[in-house]
């Protein structure tokens, strides 16, 4: 096989509220998630937030890679009333890892996949909730290479969401000083 089979990597959600299961693939370098149908992506639940999560795409140091940090609250940073759980720990914010189980107030489940093989998206996209589960605990983890140190991914993150925050454009209500 050449070099130009190779399938980019794809990460996406599969999330479960009022409206049943849906995939979402994660395309936008920020993604917010929330009640409120400005959101990029709308969950539905009485327990969600009108805002209530972010995510934000985050390249790996010296790779072509990224992964997704998931961010409780919205962009001006004030918290969802209900908070985030990722694996049954509480978390205000996390970098999401391939199977994460996140869930949003009390009862908006989704999981957290990546995949460099497009049939696996389609699959995903086009088969009923209960044959996802086993599907989905045998998807290849494309990042396993990738695994770096906590402490390295760590001071990259604060740099990452230094630089973020300079960036008037992603604020909806920036506030200007003289």
């Amino acid at each position: 096989m050449g070099q130009h089979l190779l399938q980019k990597v794809q990460h996406f959600l599969v999330i479960e509220d009022e409206l049943g299961k849906r995939t979402i693939p994660l395309l936008e370098t920020t993604c917010s998630i929330g009640r409120d149908p400005s959101n990029s992506i709308v969950i539905q639940s009485p327990s969600a937030s009108r805002q209530h999560a972010l995510l934000m795409r985050v390249t790996m140091p010296d790779t072509d890679s990224h992964m997704f940090r998931l961010i409780d609250g919205n962009l001006q940073g004030k918290r969802s009333k209900n908070g985030l759980k990722v694996n049954d720990h509480t978390c205000t914010t996390h970098d999401l890892n391939h199977g994460d189980e996140v869930i949003f107030g009390e009862d908006v489940r989704a999981r957290y996949y990546m995949t460099n093989n497009i049939a696996d998206v389609h699959f995903l996209e086009s088969c009923a909730a209960d044959e996802v589960t086993g599907f989905l605990s045998n998807l290849h983890n494309p990042m396993q290479t990738l695994t770096q140190s906590g402490e390295v991914l760590a001071s990259f993150n604060e740099a990452a969401i230094v630089r973020l925050a300079s960036f008037p454009e992603l604020f909806s209500n920036p506030h200007h000083r003289n």
